[in-house]
């Protein structure tokens, strides 16, 4: 239910305007309550944030949305070699941020995060402003049981989806996690989780919706028919496993899970190294490998 007043401001110093609105939402487990939604632009850019709240008014979470020029791939982002319009999303839960770069405005599905992020995003006042922003379209399960949860098994990832170098230290894909399955692994050069979207398509150098064109890096799926990875960061020793169906065990299907140090309770399953197959390295019309480096 939306609470009855909102704010709207217009600073017209550098044509800026910003608007707010504060929004009450449903019970969840993360503890938010109502949400702060504001929105601005500037310098012909345009910004969504939404604070998750407590009771209390202390931040839970935080999302922010940018529309405008953006730079896609680690690389990319440090040498602003070759931008494109598109999307940058960042969401802090805790302790913990993810970061998707989006190098179109094609409307696509958002791939999962982590655990409370997922969880923040489906908030129906904050799915439905990504959607409005951007057409960015949050994915809810039919059902949040465990037979649905872990219908498919998951397993090591298979060598012809992972690039031939670096290599990918426990690397599960876990067909049931998004539209098009996720890999996960350990980029050991950083310590770092690594997740990546297939292109429920199949098909390589692909726009965000898996079907349209694009050029070298303004790809989101690339070579691999994946898309650029998102990166965690956490304390400790990084770990990828996968986890049986919790009612029937094995036989009911896994996924991949990932965690610093800890594991989920037994029984778990690690997973191999996988040294890939797919020596692709650029989309056409583009000369930058790093997008993809992964």
């Amino acid at each position: 239910m939306r609470i009855a007043h909102s704010l709207v401001l217009l600073v017209w110093v550098g044509c800026a305007s910003s608007q707010s609105d504060l929004i009450d939402v449903e019970q969840n487990e993360l503890g938010v309550t109502h949400v702060e939604i504001a929105r601005s632009t500037a310098g012909g850019e345009r910004m969504l944030e939404i604070r998750g709240l407590d009771a209390g008014g202390f931040e839970l979470a935080v999302l922010r949305l940018r529309t405008g020029t953006v730079y896609y791939g680690e690389e990319n982002a440090q040498t602003h070699e070759s931008g494109a319009t598109g999307t940058e999303l960042a969401i802090t839960v805790a302790d913990l941020t993810a970061t998707a770069v989006t190098p179109d405005l094609y409307p696509h599905p958002l791939n999962p995060m982590f655990d409370g992020a997922d969880q923040f995003v489906r908030l129906a006042a904050v799915s439905a402003e990504l959607e409005r922003e951007a057409g960015i379209s949050v994915v809810v399960p039919v059902a949040n049981d465990d037979e649905t949860a872990y219908g498919t098994s998951s397993g090591t990832c298979p060598a012809s989806y992972m690039r031939t170098t670096p290599l990918a230290k426990s690397c599960c894909f876990d067909p049931s996690s998004s539209v098009g399955g996720n890999t996960f692994h350990i980029d050991q050069a950083t310590n770092r989780v690594v997740t990546r979207a297939h292109n429920p398509y199949g098909t390589k150098c692909k726009a965000s919706n898996g079907t349209g064109t694009c050029s070298g890096t303004g790809c989101f799926y690339g070579p691999c028919g994946f898309a650029n990875p998102v990166f965690f960061t956490g304390t400790g020793t990084p770990r990828v496993f996968m986890e049986p169906n919790p009612s029937t065990g094995w036989t009911g299907g896994s996924n991949c899970k990932w965690g610093f140090n800890t594991y989920n309770p037994a029984p778990i399953q690690l997973v191999g190294d996988v040294t890939g197959t797919c020596a692709a390295t650029t989309c056409p019309g583009g000369i930058q490998a790093a997008a993809w480096s992964y």
